[in-house]
């Protein structure tokens, strides 16, 4: 796996609902991660809760251009979940890295999952920067969005949040230019 791309698994989680262990499958399942779905538990739910919140809190941090705080949210995130790489591979090729929890022999899929995500989280905001981090100011949305393609840092988490934001717009300027 190519590391950055662990850091979607940090916005898949950060908006995440998780009401339940099916959401909590399903957000594994829709992240590659199927053969740890069957094995999550009510203390992975728990755990990932946590991290959530932290999570949305350090995007929110950075797109409102609180930069240091959402730096220390993340080396705060990854003391509590350290990191220990490992060169994968499959039929002696393709050899490339992946990261794991300290506890190899029998984690939490939580825990897989958090050390993953926070790593390659602090991985991408070190290589774009914290302006690309940000939460959507769509009405109506609020989800935590990563921008990797450079260029001016957006404020929706989709072209569909910015359709909607500048029809709204539009529509209001109509509206007092008819008045």
């Amino acid at each position: 796996m190519h590391v950055e791309t662990y850091a979607d698994r940090a916005v898949a989680l950060a908006n995440a609902t998780l009401d339940d262990l099916v959401g909590l499958r399903t957000l594994l399942r829709n992240q590659a991660l199927a053969w740890h779905a069957d094995r999550a538990v009510e203390a992975d739910l728990d755990l990932l809760r946590v991290v959530r919140d932290e999570l949305r809190a350090a995007f929110a941090d950075a797109g409102s251009g609180h930069d240091r705080s959402a730096v220390e949210r993340l080396n705060r995130l990854l003391r509590v979940w350290p990191v220990t790489p490992r060169v994968s591979g499959h039929d002696s090729g393709n050899w490339h890295l992946h990261v794991t929890g300290t506890n190899e022999a029998h984690p939490l899929v939580a825990e897989e999952y958090v050390t993953s995500a926070v790593y390659g989280l602090a991985v991408a905001l070190t290589k774009h920067g914290a302006e690309h981090l940000g939460v959507c100011a769509g009405t109506n949305c609020g989800n935590a969005f990563l921008e990797r393609n450079g260029g001016r840092p957006r404020r929706w988490c989709s072209d569909r949040c910015a359709s909607r934001a500048h029809v709204a717009a539009y529509r209001a300027r109509q509206k007092v230019a008819q008045a």
